[in-house]
């Protein structure tokens, strides 16, 4: 994240681990956040963008899964693995949480900047 001293957001790049086997990298969300002041209003909207490419990330393995039980061999389990809600659910509370740590180091007004409500998730 690099952010001038207004607190304008100039450059985003995000890379999730444990989403999927692999980094995902969130470009839809990096594209919103340029350009955007580092605030609260900012935090919700860029965290509803990166549910929506989650949401997608979910379909798309949903669909590999099928793939792979199709071509099991019987007796043979699918690997195991946290259920992807969960792995989900884990990606966006660290992006939430970092983006309030960047809001509070990086903003003009630090934690002023923050609503009260948010402050304790900081």
């Amino acid at each position: 994240l690099s952010v001038d001293k207004s607190g304008t957001i100039q450059k985003a790049f995000m890379v999730i681990g444990g989403v999927k086997l692999g980094p995902f990298v969130a470009p839809k969300t990096t594209a919103y956040l340029k350009s955007k002041p580092l605030n609260a209003e900012t935090l919700q909207a860029a965290v509803q963008v990166l549910n929506s490419e989650l949401q997608a990330e979910k379909k798309l393995r949903r669909e590999e899964s099928k793939q792979k039980a199709k071509g099991l061999s019987p007796g043979t389990s699918p690997q195991l693995e946290p259920p992807f809600q969960y792995r989900l659910s884990l990606a966006l509370t660290c992006f939430y949480k970092s983006f309030l740590a960047a809001v509070v180091n990086y903003s003009p007004d630090g934690e002023k900047a923050l609503p009260a409500s948010v402050r304790s998730a900081y």
